[in-house]
């Protein structure tokens, strides 16, 4: 957020900044605040008046307003209470589904994540340690978690003691 621009500048700066984008039209935006639980008088709001979690959800707002292909999404849960995470991942899944974008979403929040990916990948360095088809359970996610480590400590005990154990 960018912090001299109200709430309502920072949610059109992709078209303040470019004018070819279309400003999105007001049921469209009245829409996706209400589907984010954001109230229209924050919109004049600067962002250090709002909470951490209004910001999210604004800066959230602004990547799903214009429907672009494609989303990066950046640690959208960190530090936000389980509602708010919540009413963002549902969000952002039924968006994904009803466009149609292909989203790249970066967590640390393995369980939320899972909840709004189809395919799941665990990435430790430069490796890929799992990658969870669509659906898998909580039992599954864990399982294969832990098969990965194990095999990754396996591994570094292996690169430390020379092969032997």
């Amino acid at each position: 957020m960018v912090p001299w621009l109200s709430m309502h500048e920072n949610l059109l700066l992709p078209h303040l900044l470019n004018p070819k984008i279309r400003a999105p039209k007001d049921e469209t935006l009245r829409g996706l605040l209400n589907r984010l639980a954001l109230a229209e008088n924050h919109l004049s709001l600067r962002p250090h008046e709002v909470s951490e979690g209004t910001r999210h959800r604004f800066a959230l707002a602004r990547a799903l307003l214009f429907d672009q292909p494609f989303l990066f999404l950046d640690e959208v849960f960190t530090g936000l209470d389980e509602p708010t995470a919540d009413l963002i991942a549902k969000a952002l899944r039924d968006h994904v589904t009803g466009t149609r974008a292909t989203c790249l979403l970066i967590s640390h929040d393995l369980f939320r994540a899972r909840e709004v990916s189809d395919v799941l990948a665990v990435l430790m360095g430069n490796r890929t340690l799992s990658i969870m088809p669509p659906g898998a359970t909580d039992e599954q996610l864990h399982r294969k978690l832990n098969e990965a480590l194990q095999q990754l400590v396996q591994e570094e005990i292996g690169a430390h003691t020379g092969g032997s154990q």
